[in-house]
């Protein structure tokens, strides 16, 4: 008995990508490491400005394994630093399969990539501060003028206490 999966075409990916803008790739290799320190799982997308595509397969913060082109693996790796210009994105909990000959070590892309990850005791430190009050605050108080704004066709209005210019 076969199951019906779902399908997902690389290429249309890799078109939908091509419409986005495109950063240098230590642009692109920071955002994976951001990902890696902040110990997701998921599939952090590729699309490179050679119209090629890769993928990293990522749970909780490791790489397991990647696709680049036609490359698998360790060449896969090494074939994405020939790209000078892509767009990412991370598909938090999307598993993709991979085949076996993708495996890689999280440490070899690491190094390879040179990506940079934040120490446990920077993470520890990170997690123990307090966060900013995200409500927005007036950038000016004019609470305590009698000041009105009109509005005329898109135009101000003189109010009651602005001078004529």
């Amino acid at each position: 008995m076969q199951r019906n999966k779902p399908q997902l075409n690389l290429a249309e990916i890799a078109r939908m990508a091509n419409h986005s803008i495109l950063y240098p790739l230590a642009a692109v290799l920071h955002q994976l490491s951001a990902t890696l320190n902040s110990q997701q799982s998921g599939t952090f997308l590729i699309a490179t400005e050679q119209n090629t595509s890769c993928r990293f397969a990522i749970e909780h913060g490791r790489i397991t394994h990647c696709t680049h082109s036609r490359d698998k693996g360790a060449a896969a790796v090494q074939s994405l630093l020939q790209a000078k210009q892509a767009s990412c994105a991370f598909s938090e909990n999307l598993m993709l399969p991979f085949r076996a000959e993708a495996a890689v070590t999280h440490e070899f892309c690491l190094k390879t990539l040179g990506l940079q990850l934040a120490k446990l005791e920077d993470q520890s430190k990170l997690a123990n501060e307090t966060p900013v009050d995200p409500s927005p605050q007036p950038a000016l108080d004019n609470s305590n003028t009698n000041r009105r704004n009109r509005f005329y066709r898109g135009g101000y209005a003189l109010g009651d206490n602005d001078a004529a210019v």
